[in-house]
Formats: structure tokens, sequence, C-alpha cells
């Protein structure tokens, strides 16, 4: 059962919250905004990893797609109650899909190249430890002003 006496104290905490938001929102943005621009270079840069070659293939790689794997800028948004972090990773080449997208990958290269689905579940580990290194400065910049 609720207990009513409890949402002054929590109104309070979230009125607290609210305004050290709007106090360190920009150091917030900015160290969210960081660490996801992390996220994004460290997704792309494991997408760009090639499998060993099929045994006996002569096919000669020239590393294109490895090379074109792109982390995007982040976007950071605060406000109505919540927040928002969004960012992509791109591939320019025309073929890229055929090799890695989940639901484009050609059947000569399933089983052998990952999918971008594939680097996102491996890689959830090292995003949630580099947006937690962001929340801890975020709480510690709001705590040391606090005292």
């Amino acid at each position: 059962m609720l207990d009513p006496s409890g949402l002054e104290e929590f109104s309070d905490d979230a009125r607290r919250l609210s305004a050290a938001l709007a106090r360190y929102g920009e150091f917030a943005r900015q160290e969210i905004g960081g660490k996801m621009r992390q996220a994004l270079l460290l997704l792309a840069g494991r997408a760009a990893v090639y499998p060993s070659p099929p045994g006996g293939s002569t096919y000669r790689r020239m590393g294109t797609l490895g090379r074109l794997w792109r982390g995007g800028r982040p976007v950071v948004n605060f406000g109505g109650g919540g927040a928002s972090v969004e960012g992509t990773i791109s591939n320019a080449t025309p073929y890229g899909p055929f090799v890695q997208s989940p639901a484009e990958q050609a059947y000569m290269h399933r089983g052998r190249w990952q999918t971008t689905e594939d680097v996102i579940r491996d890689s959830v580990g090292d995003v949630d430890a580099l947006v937690s290194e962001a929340v801890d400065a975020i709480l510690a910049r709001i705590a040391a002003a606090a005292r």
C-alpha cells in the first residue's frame, strides 16, 4: 500500500534533482555526450572488424567496408520530465547492408560476418560502463556543489 506521507519527500527529491539538472545541465549534457561519443566510436570500431577469409579464398579484400564505419555525434536532450540520448553509426558503402545488416545480409555472409545487431548486443556491457562513468561524474559534481 502506498504511504501518502512519502510523496512529499519524493516531491522534494524530484524538485532538487530538477534544480540540479537545471544548474548543471550543460555539464551533464557534455559529460553524457562525450561518453556516448566514445560509445559510438567503440561500436563503429567493432563493426569494422573483418572475419577471417574462408579457406581457399583468393578474393583480395580492399578494406573499404571497415574504413568507412563512422560514429555520429550524439544528441542529448533534457526536458519534459525525462532525458534522451540518440546516436548512430553508419557506413557509406552501398554494399554494407548486404554484408552486415541483420535484415539484408546476403546468404554467403550469414554466420561469418557479424551484423550490426551482433556488435550492439556484444557491446552492451561496455556502453553501460561508459554511461555509468558519465552518471557518476555528474553526481559527483552535484554532490561537491551541495557541500
